[in-house]
């Protein structure tokens, strides 16, 4: 009995109030079934933060900037953004992020995260990894509404680029790799305009 008071005791001084962090954080916004909902944009970038401790509800015409920060989890972020840019922080994966982004994706100078798995399935224009340490393109989204920024990573290879992107509406920019092989299921990619450096 005892024990579990003291567990429960430390459970509840660790909880975050929703509404008091996002206060505190600059946001007017509402709390309604433990989500955090914001009918503003929300630019928490540069605010010093290692973790997102609330969990965000869908903002699908509004933008969610967390970059410049030191971040090592997108756990909290909504699962529905217009834009989000978490460029600038530590990520080591994607998980916990959207899932649908109707604007522009932006994880750039996440210098460890290696790979794009539990990223987004729909980027509806740019998205935007350049600098991010990817060695694969594993969970690539579906589609990708505009351009793919990939630049300046570990990639060796583009095998089965197709079937990780299966369509891109525009470019893709694929220099500062030092791709050696499978460069072919570029032209496999649906909707492609032009490769580039």
């Amino acid at each position: 009995g005892c024990e579990m008071n003291t567990r429960f005791k430390t459970l509840f001084e660790n909880a975050i109030d929703p509404l008091a962090w996002a206060e505190s954080q600059g946001l007017s916004v509402k709390v309604k079934d433990g989500l955090v909902i914001c009918t503003k944009n929300i630019n928490l970038s540069a605010h010093d933060l290692d973790k997102i401790p609330v969990q965000f509800g869908d903002m699908p015409t509004k933008d969610f900037i967390i970059h410049t920060n030191k971040l090592t989890s997108l756990k909290g972020c909504p699962k529905k953004v217009k834009e989000f840019d978490a460029s600038w922080n530590d990520l080591a994966s994607l998980e916990g992020g959207p899932e649908e982004v109707n604007d522009d994706f932006n994880i750039n100078s996440n210098n460890n995260l290696g790979s794009l798995l539990e990223g987004p399935r729909v980027v509806k224009k740019d998205y935007h990894a350049n600098f991010c340490g990817l060695t694969s393109l594993d969970g690539a989204p579906d589609l990708v509404g505009r351009n793919v920024y990939i630049r300046n990573n570990n990639l060796t290879n583009l095998k089965d680029i197709h079937k990780k992107f299966k369509a891109i509406k525009g470019e893709i920019f694929i220099g500062g790799n030092q791709i050696k092989s499978n460069i072919m299921g570029l032209l496999l990619i649906e909707g492609l305009t032009k490769i580039s450096a």
